[in-house]
């Protein structure tokens, strides 16, 4: 790394409210963002390149991911829902419903065959990616769970809470906490 300053790329202006997250896809050929407008964007980072807009969310997006392969997209919003898009020009959007709160975190696991998601219900919850299934959720934090991220082999899953918590739950054996 030189210690020169760094130098602004591109700038882009398409949503219309605050972003929330913004990350960059695995083949770092684009940047997929979330909005307080509802919006989910995947920005080609090619030049004079458009955007693919994912709307359907009825209230502000909150976090976003993208699994491994770059071809499906993650979201979650204060609407309640999750909804998986495939990270091309289509509207279409699968839905999975459980959580009965604004929902803060949604992230791919490694292999891209499950997600996990952190809500304002104090629940975090993982998912079968293939069939949109529910498949459990980890029960414990007294507050609002803000975040919750897979270990790199799956294994374990972490969560964060307004409660000043970290949990630390074992996958394999029925969501045990560690």
């Amino acid at each position: 790394m030189s210690n020169a300053d760094p130098c602004l790329i591109k700038s882009f202006r398409e949503h219309k409210d605050k972003i929330t997250k913004c990350i960059f896809t695995p083949n770092l050929k684009q940047i997929i963002t979330s909005s307080m407008d509802g919006i989910v964007l995947a920005t080609n980072l090619k030049a004079n390149s458009r955007a693919n807009k994912f709307s359907g969310h009825q209230g502000p997006v909150y976090d976003v991911s993208i699994n491994p392969s770059n071809t499906l997209i993650a979201s979650c919003s204060r609407d309640t829902t999750i909804r998986i898009w495939n990270n091309n020009a289509s509207a279409h959007s699968s839905v999975l419903k459980g959580h009965s709160a604004p929902i803060k975190s949604v992230e791919f696991n490694s292999d891209g065959k499950m997600l996990v998601s952190a809500s304002d219900d104090k629940l975090v919850k993982m998912w079968g990616v293939e069939d949109l299934k529910f498949i459990q959720s980890f029960s414990g934090h007294q507050n609002w769970v803000k975040s919750a991220q897979f270990s790199a082999d799956s294994r374990m899953v972490a969560s964060g809470s307004d409660d000043k918590t970290v949990r630390l739950w074992d996958v394999a054996h029925g969501g045990k906490q560690i």
